[in-house]
């Protein structure tokens, strides 16, 4: 389902790569791009750095 700003945007994109970029993300892929990033990186505005999410991945994988 398409938000209402997505509906009047002019796609420069195709068709195929506009379904592709719209689909939920898997927790495999979350998993994959986490754990390919370099420990030090910061996740985002929380500062926790990626070395604290390979060290509890067990614990906190399912709220990721």
């Amino acid at each position: 389902m398409e938000s209402v700003f997505l509906c009047c945007m002019d796609w420069i994109i195709s068709d195929g790569m506009k379904e592709t970029l719209l689909n939920l993300v898997s927790f495999q892929e979350v998993k994959d791009a986490a754990f390919n990033m370099g420990t030090l990186k910061a996740l985002g505005p929380d500062g926790f750095q990626w070395v604290f999410y390979y060290r509890f991945w067990q614990q906190i994988h399912a709220e990721v």
